[in-house]
């Protein structure tokens, strides 16, 4: 269907077309609306309208209404200047097909009913990368006006994939449309800056399985085998959101970079799909504590080709060695008492914080000293996700809840059932029961159940695997851990082996402890 076109303001004021309120298939382009006033546009219907040129002045809201949306469909404003127009004129509207290409109008895509097909301004580059969804990468295709970074497309991939994580997607036909739009997102990246591209293709890339596809998306490269690669001009900052599990590298040369442009805060610990088993399993890895760049260089040539790694640089914090449990196996009971002196620890805090991706506040018992702990809590001013409180879970149960409203929380625990994990501690500590009630009512603090394993508690394969259950039961991750050397021999329920024992120790040398 053509457009009926005017040549003239005198004319399209006096036509049926405007009397009527409908200017749908009209070609207005090049006339000077801008004298006319916004509100005689009220309850009038755009759509496959012309307006290039225009400058008209108009409020999408003041538009005819149908059923409570308004469409505002396969117009054309190039050109016109909308930079007046607020987020707020934009919800419940659809501007599918809509062009606005050079109007400086920005508003938020979540507001919109659907914009399919839309063009947007390079003002929304941004908006558009962010609110989009992997599905809809035609988007960007459509609009190769905007202007996005590598680092922008990692992390639109990063985002679209932990999305499409928690919904749990991964039917073949799905990953076959994922796996196609992120060579499609890879390809618009090749046409810009590229870096996701050429690190994509030092990887091996195009040899990638739909599943490899997946997981690199996510930052993650899983079973691979490399030789030479040198990854020298892809941006640390992009390299740094990337994991290798069970990897090996003969030969590495990464990019220079500094503490600074360490990410902080966004290591994910990510599951692995299993696609026959159709759950998620938990992927180890390896954490490099500490890292500079002369001992990333040395790590890689030495290590990369035995293990898998993150980057993190963790602390340990002590507000005072006390505790009022009683458990043989604490290492407590070899340390000399210490008391130490909150303000000092506040002072040091603030000049670490930068290069800290988490703190883990410890003891002693943390919750027996609660008004340093809150005063410590409310001061750091960081990230909940980045805080861990370990407890034994002795406190009233109101301050769990309040420590659950700042921080994560690991909530020691050395037995399956109450009464024994009581008698352990020799103090009584919270059961079950309440550990799930915690967490259901404490969204987004991650719980942790922290067990020391030995002889007589979690000895066996059977106690550990029942462990576990314990811990999905109350919605909860589990960390096992081993007992401190000071023991007596034969207190340990397993022995590690003297090679691994060396070689972990000559690692955390290497790293300068």
């Amino acid at each position: 269907m053509g457009l009926k076109k005017f040549e003239n303001i005198t004319e399209l004021l006096k036509s049926k077309e405007f009397k009527n309120k409908d200017v749908s298939y009209c070609d207005l382009s090049n006339l000077d609306l801008s004298n006319i006033d916004n509100w005689k546009w009220l309850g009038f219907t755009f759509f496959h309208t012309n307006f290039k040129n225009t400058n008209i002045k108009f409020f999408p809201q003041s538009l005819k209404k149908e059923n409570d949306i308004i469409f505002l469909e396969y117009c054309d404003f190039t050109g016109c200047d909308l930079s007046y127009l607020n987020s707020n004129q934009f919800e419940n509207v659809s501007i599918k097909g809509s062009c606005f290409f050079e109007t400086h109008v920005e508003f938020y895509l979540n507001d919109l009913v659907s914009f399919e097909e839309t063009i947007f301004p390079f003002e929304m580059s941004n908006e558009v990368l962010f609110a989009i969804s992997l599905d809809q990468i035609h988007l960007l295709e459509l609009n190769n006006h905007l202007s996005f970074s590598s680092l922008d497309f990692q992390r639109f991939l990063f985002r679209c994939h932990t999305e499409q994580l928690n919904n749990k997607f991964l039917t073949k036909e799905k990953m076959d449309v994922y796996s196609m739009n992120i060579k499609k997102t890879l390809e618009i990246d090749q046409n810009n800056e590229g870096d996701l591209y050429r690190l994509f293709s030092l990887l091996g890339g195009e040899q990638f399985s739909k599943l490899d596809m997946i997981h690199f998306s996510g930052g993650i490269v899983y079973s691979k085998n490399f030789e030479e690669i040198d990854f020298s001009t892809i941006p640390f900052e992009m390299i740094d959101h990337f994991q290798f599990y069970n990897c090996s590298f003969k030969k590495i040369t990464m990019p220079e970079f500094s503490l600074d442009s360490l990410s902080r805060g966004n290591n994910i610990n990510f599951e692995l799909y299993d696609l026959e088993k159709d759950k998620f399993t938990p992927v180890s890895h390896i954490i490099i504590p500490k890292l500079t760049g002369s001992s990333w260089q040395d790590f890689t040539s030495k290590r990369f080709g035995h293990t898998c790694f993150t980057k993190q640089t963790n602390l340990y914090l002590e507000l005072r060695r006390i505790c009022n449990a009683h458990c043989f196996f604490c290492r407590n009971q070899y340390l000399e008492p210490c008391i130490y002196d909150l303000k000092a620890i506040l002072e040091s805090l603030k000049k670490l914080l930068p290069f800290l991706d988490n703190i883990v506040i410890g003891g002693g018992e943390p919750t027996l000293l609660m008004k340093d702990l809150s005063t410590l809590l409310r001061s750091l001013g960081m990230a909940r996700r980045k805080l861990f409180v370990s407890t034994n879970g002795s406190c009233e149960y109101s301050d769990l809840e309040r420590i659950a409203r700042n921080c994560n929380i690991n909530i020691s625990r050395h037995a399956l059932e109450d009464s024994d994990n009581e008698h352990i501690f020799g103090v009584k500590t919270i059961v079950t029961e309440d550990i799930k009630e915690l967490i259901n009512n404490s969204y987004g603090t991650t719980f942790t159940l922290v067990a020391t394993c030995f002889k007589g508690g979690l000895d066996s394969v059977e106690s550990l695997e029942r462990y576990i259950e314990l811990s999905d039961y109350v919605g909860a991750h589990v960390l096992f851990q081993t007992l401190h050397e000071d023991l007596k021999d034969g207190e340990f329920s397993a022995q590690i082996d003297s090679a691994i024992f060396d070689e972990v120790m000559a690692h955390l040398k290497e790293q300068g402890y």
